[in-house]
């Protein structure tokens, strides 16, 4: 398994209109094409304005081959055109769960 760690930082005041696109757009098309949503949080200390999610992937290329079929998707898209002007950053990172704490 390889684990997908996706960081928004969202514009100050923009936090509640961010989350609400996504929880009515965004997060039912990603559950269409992606594999498993292992969750989605908000800062609460340190950084502020930021939306963590996390999705679990069979391997690498099981990942890209998601990815790319949910940017092929025409709602995703327009999702992405309303949203993306509320986040500021976005940071990336894969990890692999240690052998000795399999995810869940």
């Amino acid at each position: 398994m390889i684990v997908e760690i996706r960081t928004y930082t969202i514009r100050p005041g923009k936090m509640p209109a961010y989350l609400k696109l996504v929880e009515s757009i965004g997060l039912p098309l990603q559950r269409q094409h992606l594999q498993k949503l292992i969750g989605l949080f908000v800062s609460e200390v340190g950084p502020l304005n930021e939306v963590t999610q996390v999705w679990g992937f069979d391997d690498e290329e099981t990942r890209r081959t998601c990815r790319a079929s949910l940017l092929q998707d025409g709602e995703f898209r327009m999702f992405m055109d309303e949203a993306m002007p509320m986040v500021t950053q976005q940071k990336s990172s894969l990890v692999r769960p240690a052998a000795f704490a399999p995810i869940g």
